[in-house]
C-alpha cells in the first residue's frame, strides 16, 4: 500500500490483493498499526503531499498535489493538512519553492 499510495487505491483493492477477508485484514492491521487500512493509506498520502509540496518543482501547486494523491476536496484538504503539519499547505510549498530558489508563485 504505501508504494502504491498515490494510486487510486480502494478497501476491496486492498482486501483482494491481501487475500483475506475484510474484517481479517482490518483486525490485523488495528494491531499491527493501530488504524485501519484506509486510515494507514490516507496517512501516507498526506506523508506524500507534504514531501511533494517541500520539495516542489517549478509547476508544483496545492491543487494539482491534491488531485493527483485523491485526496479530495482542497479546502477540506488544507484544514486536515494544518491538523495534522501545524501549517498550511500553500505555507510548505512556499518554503519549499524559497529552499528550492523557485519564484513564489508559478508564472
Amino acid at each position: 500500500m504505501a508504494a502504491h499510495a498515490a494510486e487510486p487505491i480502494t478497501l476491496a483493492d486492498i482486501v483482494a490483493a491481501a487475500g483475506v477477508p475484510e474484517r481479517s485484514l482490518r483486525a490485523a492491521f488495528v494491531a499491527s498499526r493501530g488504524m485501519p487500512p484506509m486510515d494507514f493509506l490516507r496517512r501516507r498520502r498526506f506523508e506524500l503531499a507534504r514531501r511533494q509540496l517541500a520539495e516542489p518543482s517549478a509547476g508544483t501547486s496545492v491543487a494539482g498535489v491534491v488531485a493527483a494523491l485523491g485526496l479530495g476536496n482542497p479546502g477540506r484538504f488544507s484544514v486536515e493538512y494544518k491538523r495534522r503539519f501545524g501549517e498550511s499547505p500553500s505555507g510548505t510549498l512556499s518554503a519549499g519553492r524559497a529552499a528550492a530558489g523557485l519564484p513564489r508563485r508559478r508564472p
